[in-house]
């Protein structure tokens, strides 16, 4: 097989595709970069073709690996999740107009599309720390430090679930309304020193 690391020959040994790819991402992860597409044959490789055992276990000609800087797709990650938090900001303030108004429906339809937002951002912030090497403790925020803003924020998911419950309409349009904007605000200042310190370890 001949194996391509961003269009440079790689000398890995590999007997299958799986053992190839997973040579690179090796290699890549020694330089600082991760692996973000795999072409085998001139074929792009999806995700579904990279999870499977029986595509892995096959054989090609040629197998392409691009790569990228792992700090800078960490920092385009917390921007793009920066940028999502406003629009779970948004979606908090309608849902929680919708409810006061009798629009339940619409209010919790509204709810659930913010928390896919907010679980999204999560799991994006902690990959992206435990990536870059972060301890979320150390990146300071205007209230605490990261690690402070995830256990704020669980705590208030845990009590939004509590208020969907028991039905208490009332409980949940006041943290959707007063809370959670501050949370919206936190995070995303927290998003930015992370971004703003792993740039700075770039320059």
């Amino acid at each position: 097989m001949h194996i391509l690391l961003d269009d440079q020959p790689c000398q890995v040994k590999a007997s299958s595709v799986g053992e190839a790819i997973d040579g690179v991402a090796g290699l890549a992860r020694q330089r600082g970069r991760v692996v973000v597409e795999v072409r085998v044959d001139g074929q792009v490789w999806t995700e579904e073709d990279l999870q499977s055992t029986d595509a892995r276990a096959g054989e090609a000609a040629e197998i392409h690996c691009v790569t990228a800087d792992l700090r800078e797709l960490v920092c385009q990650t917390l921007a793009q999740a920066a940028e999502t938090l406003a629009e779970a900001g948004e979606l908090q303030q309608a849902a929680a107009e919708a409810i006061q108004a009798g629009r339940q429906a619409d209010g919790m339809s509204r709810l659930g599309e913010a928390l896919g937002i907010w679980l999204s951002v999560h799991e994006a912030v902690v990959k992206s720390s435990h990536a870059a090497g972060l301890d979320p403790g150390s990146i300071p925020t205007g209230q605490g430090t990261l690690q402070d803003c995830i256990e704020r924020l669980n705590t208030q998911l845990r009590a939004l679930r509590a208020s969907l419950e028991t039905k208490d309409t009332v409980s949940l349009a006041d943290a959707l309304l007063y809370e959670l904007p501050q949370t919206v605000s936190d995070w995303r200042e927290a998003l930015l020193a992370m971004e703003t310190q792993i740039r700075g370890e770039l320059s």
